[in-house]
């Protein structure tokens, strides 16, 4: 809530102007300063300046509710979005969860990427009556629209039977390219009058890890830790506010063993983040198999279903059983990523 618009809080146009032309355009910019401060800048009574920070407090806090309020309210509204692999949305209770943060790990190559597009393709059709749109941001120059179309016209012919049907689905996904993960922060904090113009019904990250390793060289962890904190709050408001889910892919890296052992595959990015995440989907690559795992939930089970990528995007193979070892409980943290595939060691660094 730190970063609520201001202008967005239902203020006196001509407050918010004066608020404005003082560089105070956001909540957090206007609390970081003492009344006395305020009264100085604003050129506003003391008591005058009083109310507003009441009145904007009380505007971006979210009051408190009863759990049968909270029951009621997320029945008249969607509670998930289907990811269409059948045995891993019946174990979602429906799919991606809105209002919450879903990421998607795994080595390169598995078909994170190609589940995101996927995932564009089902909410602009499962929200097509209320012309429902997605933001994605693409920070790997990733998002390919021909390879969407094709994963649209494939699995949903019936949906997408014309190339008017496919022009006009590319029409509603919004694309943005930041280019540091300070340019990414602010898209980020910015990015609330496009959802509501827009109607965005899914924000897509793909992917929160690659600004990160490349804007902060070893030895600046802190400030690493600072900005995938800011990045996280962000998105997490973005979900609760708007009740949408918000997707996230992240990349591995190597985790070493102590006493000299070996290392094993995980999650990039350290403890911060794998805390900041609501629901963790590792893909792993095991047995000439590819398999996704729940290895995170606040709700549903652990579980691991094969799938292959095809020009339809992602299908299950529910007949083939998964290995033991990858529906285990362990640490969200460590957690062990299977990959058969040789995968270079990275510096400890990126663990966080």
């Amino acid at each position: 809530m730190a970063t609520r618009q201001l202008s967005r809080v239902g203020l006196p146009p001509e407050l918010a102007q004066r608020l404005a032309a003082r560089n105070i355009n956001v909540a957090r910019e206007l609390f970081s300063r003492t009344i006395v401060d305020l009264v100085e800048l604003l050129d506003l009574p003391y008591n005058t300046v009083r109310q507003i920070l009441r009145q904007v407090a009380e505007r971006i806090t979210p009051p408190p509710q009863t759990a049968l309020a909270l029951l009621r309210t997320a029945a008249a509204q969607p509670l998930h979005l289907r990811t269409s692999l059948g045995p891993l949305d019946e174990a979602l209770f429906g799919g991606l969860p809105a209002g919450s943060v879903t990421e998607v790990v795994g080595p390169a190559g598995l078909g994170k990427t190609q589940l995101c597009l996927q995932m564009a393709v089902l909410a602009c059709l499962e929200r097509e009556a209320e012309g429902g749109s997605v933001a994605y941001l693409d920070t790997e120059k990733k998002f390919s629209a021909v390879r969407m179309r094709q994963i649209a016209g494939e699995r949903f012919p019936d949906a997408f039977p014309s190339k008017e049907a496919l022009t006009a689905l590319t029409a509603r996904v919004l694309v943005f390219n930041p280019r540091s993960s300070s340019d990414l922060l602010a898209t980020l904090q910015s990015i609330e009058a496009a959802i509501i113009d827009h109607r965005v019904r899914l924000l897509i990250l793909d992917s929160v890890a690659s600004l990160a390793r490349a804007d902060f060289a070893p030895g600046s962890l802190p400030e690493r830790q600072r900005m995938l904190g800011q990045q996280a709050s962000r998105l997490k408001y973005l979900a609760e506010a708007f009740r949408i889910p918000v997707l996230v892919t992240n990349q591995v890296t190597t985790h070493m063993g102590g006493g000299g052992g070996g290392g094993h595959l995980t999650a990039a990015l350290g403890t911060l983040w794998a805390h900041a995440v609501n629901t963790r989907l590792t893909l792993h690559s095991l047995q000439g198999n590819r398999f996704v795992c729940i290895s995170k939930s606040p709700a549903a089970p652990a579980m691991a279903l094969a799938y292959r990528v095809t020009g339809a995007g992602l299908e299950a193979l529910p007949d083939v059983p998964p290995p033991p070892q990858l529906v285990q409980a362990g640490s969200v943290v460590q957690g062990p990523i299977a990959n058969e595939a040789p995968y270079e060691q990275e510096q400890a660094f990126y663990l966080g």
